[in-house]
């Protein structure tokens, strides 16, 4: 629509915009358009459509890795979760951190809620990272490399990256979540 208004104001003129030109087109419907020329009389040469139910299907796998972590497999510490799961429920965790972090800048009982909040995730979020080493193949105890001051937190950084072992392995089958 914007690309058409664009084209529509320009063709009663007789002429095409000047320049790197950009227009963005926010629809009712499910896509939106993004659209770049770089001459006059050029048609676009960058499309770009973006879907709003990308958007939404990530919150829903932002929540959905949120609640299996937390209500599912609180303190399952066995089996393997895949490097979507790992991530999606670590994006949760450090999303809500930062909101009871700011808040606690406002009252201090969002402080305390921060601490109790730390406390309550602490076993789901080792038992993530256990699960996640389990997907690589890895032992469990992998996970102690983090008490080495900086090296060991970027060995686990590493094995949290890594592709899951294909099919099954030590820890079980291979994980969908």
């Amino acid at each position: 629509m914007c690309q058409r208004r664009v084209n529509r104001s320009y063709q009663s003129r007789g002429r095409r915009p000047h320049g790197n030109n950009f227009c963005a087109q926010v629809s009712t419907r499910s896509v939106s358009t993004l659209a770049f020329t770089t001459r006059r009389r050029e048609p676009a040469i960058f499309t770009l459509d973006i879907h709003k139910r990308t958007i939404i299907g990530g919150m829903d796998k932002l929540t959905t890795a949120y609640k299996s972590a937390l209500l599912e497999n609180y303190a399952n510490f066995s089996g393997r979760l895949s490097v979507p799961g790992f991530w999606w429920f670590a994006l949760a965790n450090f999303l809500v951190y930062l909101v009871l972090l700011v808040l606690s800048g406002i009252s201090g009982i969002f402080f305390i809620l921060y601490l109790i909040y730390s406390l309550a995730v602490l076993v789901p979020s080792l038992a993530a990272a256990v699960r996640r080493l389990h997907d690589t193949n890895k032992s469990g105890w992998m996970i102690l490399l983090g008490l080495i001051p900086l090296v060991g937190v970027i060995i686990l950084l590493v094995f949290y990256v890594q592709a899951g072992t294909p099919g099954p392995n030590d820890h079980g089958a291979e994980s969908t979540a």
